[in-house]
C-alpha cells in the first residue's frame, strides 16, 4: 500500500502522531504505526519518520514563543487567497477563511494545492498575514502622487495659515480652496482636476472639474 500517499500528507501524519508516538510504550507505539499502514503509509517508512520527529531537539527560544516558519507554497497560497477574497486586511481575512475557504475547494478553485501549505496559511494570525501580504500591497496599492510644491516666501507671509488651535470662524464668507489630481500613481499624460472650496462657518463646498490648474480653461 506504500506509495499513495504524497509527501505533504506524509508529512501531515508525522506532524499529527509524533507527540502520541514519542511519549506511547511499546504498544501504543505499534497502534499508532497500524493506523499509519492502514492509510497507505508503509510501516517501515511511518516508523523512520517518527523517529526522527522523536529524536528532534527543539529549537532554543521555541519555548518563549518562536515565531513560525512558513514556506514559499503557504506565501503563494496566502497571496492567491487574497486576491480572490477582494483583497481584504488580515483580521477580515483571518474572519472570511471559515467561509470561503470551504467555497473555494468545493468550486475547485483550489484543487492540486498542498495541503500542508493550506494548513500553514489557516495558522496566521491577523498581524502575520498583513506583515506577509505588505510587499504585494504596496506594488497592487501604490501611493498617490502629490502635486502640492512648498509656497514661496512672499506667499506664506501674505497668506495666514489656519491653525487647530484658532478660534472658530462663525460667519460665512472665508472659504479654503484646493485642487486634487486624478491622475493615479502617475503625473505622466492628461488628466482631470478637482477643485474643491469649503466655507468654514456652513461647510458648504463646491466642487469644479478642471483640465489644469492655469487660471482660466
Amino acid at each position: 500500500m506504500e506509495g499513495r500517499l504524497d509527501m505533504a500528507t506524509r508529512k501531515r501524519l508525522t506532524n499529527r502522531f509524533k507527540a502520541e508516538y514519542a511519549k506511547g510504550d511499546k504498544k501504543q507505539k505499534g497502534e499508532i504505526l497500524d493506523r499509519l499502514e492502514a492509510v497507505g503509509m508503509g510501516r517501515s517508512t511511518a516508523r523512520r519518520l517518527l523517529t526522527q520527529a522523536e529524536r528532534e531537539k527543539p529549537v532554543k527560544g521555541a519555548a518563549r514563543g518562536r515565531r513560525p516558519k512558513y514556506d514559499a507554497g503557504a506565501q503563494r497560497l496566502l497571496e492567491r487567497l487574497w486576491l480572490l477574497m477582494g483583497m481584504p486586511c488580515g483580521p477580515y481575512m483571518k474572519a472570511m477563511f471559515d467561509q470561503w475557504i470551504p467555497a473555494l475547494l468545493a468550486n475547485g478553485e483550489l484543487d492540486g494545492i498542498d495541503g500542508d501549505a493550506l494548513d500553514q496559511v489557516l495558522a496566521m494570525s491577523p498581524s502575520t498575514i498583513d506583515r506577509r501580504l505588505r510587499p504585494l500591497k504596496q506594488a497592487a496599492m501604490p501611493k498617490g502622487a502629490s502635486l502640492t510644491r512648498p509656497a514661496a516666501e512672499h506667499m506664506r507671509n501674505s497668506i495666514r495659515i489656519r491653525k487647530c488651535t484658532d478660534e472658530t470662524i462663525r460667519v460665512p464668507g472665508l472659504a479654503e480652496a484646493d485642487t486634487v489630481a486624478h491622475c493615479g500613481p502617475s503625473m505622466k499624460g492628461e488628466f482631470a482636476r478637482t477643485l474643491t472650496m469649503v466655507d468654514y462657518a456652513t461647510n458648504w463646498t463646491v466642487n469644479v472639474t478642471a483640465r489644469n490648474n492655469a487660471k482660466s480653461n
